[in-house]
């Protein structure tokens, strides 16, 4: 197995900010459940930022207001992993094109490198305008001829896939005011794939709405939910429709599986390359029901916000205490655990918090980058600063158990690890956070399933905590000019002197690092050792 080094994600224009935050007692006592991706309000000329989007290549896009500004979104902001751009900053801002002009930019995605946005533009006299692009490239805008006969009136946000993209929005008949039609427009060959006007068998009634438009990665599939008014009833009724064709009608009660479930409306749906849907109602007892196809996957206070590649599902609480983010069901700040990890040592930070004001305490955004790790926006107490909006990876907080402690090093200070990721096996998602390691220093990862205790090995300065079958990481080198190190590890390729084994839900594993250093005692030195216990 390799393991890749991944530098701390402390930004360096955020250092003094740091430097003034952390010379009190950190929270020893809480294990963080949020790691600070970008602080734009200090990191960049950035005043906010609204919503995210992003893909499991790493890359995320935001709309952003730049300091300074007229109050519109006027930037995108961001990663573009791709690209090699890692660190955030500004990806876009507003400027004419294709003899367009933009003032605001709204609501991007991001697909690998490729970014769908909408640009509005305000007239000196009349209505604001707006436009659907991709990148440099100019789809639609209000007034342009789409389909047979048909001009658009609006434009939704485009989604981008790796094939096409497309756009949701109003139509007309060119030269007349009505009937007006909701449609959705493959690009770049601009076909209407769908039509609220097209009859629809399984649907008795005028269709007169089409919203929540999602398209698989590879552009294959897609679904949206459609709203309609039955003659016999005059009651307004939903269903999702999945490649045009009718996939449920939300009447009021619905055969499932298992069991005949009531509810009032549908919420959100997403749908992946091999066709399988993942929706979500709200019931008639004030709840939200996750599906996948007909099987109900989760019932409770969480609305379904994304599908990732793998098929896992994010779910997130409007209010909470802490983040309120869940994958599969699994809360990914635990109940009683807070605590907002500023520096990137796996510890939490004293003074930085995330704001639980009852009128704040919200998750802003949330969407899944990096083959299923989660990233949102949410308000921080910032030390020294007050409240800021700020990108937060929400992590599992892991009940790693320290069994044996560091020996002092030559820096004066014991290594420490700890473990961050998530303990349910299936989510692959596990880091090993060191602090206090000596710059320019070799390390060497070291995993068993058995505790032990040799004292000075080799001639150690440390003690190995380790005993049995001890496999071996990839060796690295702390060369990003910090004390401290993320190593990441695959719970499926788990490393051991016969080969990789797979980490089975039961099991207790013991992480410890060996690192070089020289001092009076020894030629090296350990970290503490750590178990976790998986399921």
């Amino acid at each position: 197995m390799q393991m890749t080094i991944s530098h701390s994600v402390v930004i360096a224009k955020l250092a003094p900010l740091f430097a003034a935050a952390l010379t009190g007692p950190l929270l020893a006592s809480q294990i963080p459940t949020a790691e600070l991706i970008d602080l734009p309000t200090t990191a960049s000329p950035i005043d906010s930022i609204q919503g995210l989007s992003g893909d499991e290549s790493g890359s995320w896009v935001s709309a952003a207001r730049t300091t300074g500004s007229d109050g519109l979104e006027n930037a995108i902001y961001g990663v573009l992993a791709g690209s090699g751009i890692s660190e955030p900053g500004i990806l876009r801002t507003a400027q004419t094109m294709s003899g367009v002009q933009q003032d605001q930019l709204l609501n991007p995605s991001v697909r690998g490198d490729d970014i769908g946005y909408i640009s509005r533009y305000f007239p000196p006299a009349g209505p604001f305008q707006d436009s659907a692009w991709v990148n440099d490239t100019l789809l639609a805008t209000a007034g342009d001829p789409v389909g047979a006969g048909l001009v658009w009136i609006s434009l939704q946000p485009p989604i981008v896939t790796d094939g096409d993209t497309f756009v949701e929005g109003l139509a007309r008949p060119a030269g007349s005011q009505f009937p007006r039609e909701r449609i959705i427009v493959r690009y770049p060959s601009g076909d209407v794939v769908y039509s609220t006007l097209t009859p629809l068998p399984e649907v008795n009634g005028e269709v007169i709405g089409l919203a929540g438009l999602n398209v698989s990665p590879s552009g294959n599939h897609w679904t949206a939910f459609i709203s309609y008014i039955p003659p016999a009833t005059l009651g307004l009724e939903e269903a999702v429709l999945v490649d045009g064709a009718v996939h449920y009608i939300a009447d009021g009660t619905i055969p499932l599986t298992s069991e005949d479930t009531p509810f009032s409306s549908l919420s959100d749906s997403f749908i992946d390359d091999s066709g399988i849907l993942t929706y979500s109602v709200f019931d008639n007892l004030a709840a939200f029901e996750v599906y996948r196809n007909d099987v109900r996957l989760q019932r409770g206070e969480y609305s379904l916000n994304g599908v990732d590649a793998r098929g896992r599902f994010l779910t997130v609480r409007d209010r909470d205490t802490e983040l309120g983010v869940s994958i599969d069901g699994v809360l990914l700040d635990r109940p009683g655990v807070g605590g907002v990890d500023a520096d990137g040592d796996g510890a939490a930070d004293a003074g930085w918090s995330v704001v639980t004001d009852f009128f704040q305490n919200y998750t802003e955004a949330v969407t899944f980058i990096d083959q299923g790790q989660v990233i949102v926006l949410r308000d921080l107490m910032v030390p020294g600063v007050g409240i800021r909006p700020a990108v937060l990876k929400a992590r599992h907080a892991l009940p790693d158990v320290s069994t044996c402690p560091g020996e002092t090093n030559s820096i004066g200070l014991s290594s420490t690890e700890r473990v961050l990721g998530n303990d349910v096996v299936s989510f692959d998602d596990l880091e090993l956070h060191l602090t206090n390691i000596p710059l320019q220093a070799t390390v060497l990862p070291l995993f068993s399933r058995t505790q032990g205790f040799v004292a000075g090995p080799g001639g150690s300065a440390g003690n190995l905590c380790l005993s049995g079958a001890i496999g071996r990481g990839a060796p690295a080198i702390n060369s990003n000019g910090q004390m401290n190190l993320t190593l990441t590890a695959s719970l499926s390729q788990m490393p051991q002197p016969t080969g990789p084994v797979a980490v089975q839900p039961g099991e207790t594993w013991y992480f410890q690092t060996w690192y070089r250093d020289s001092s009076s005692s020894g030629n090296s030195n350990f970290t503490n050792a750590v178990s976790v216990t998986f399921q």
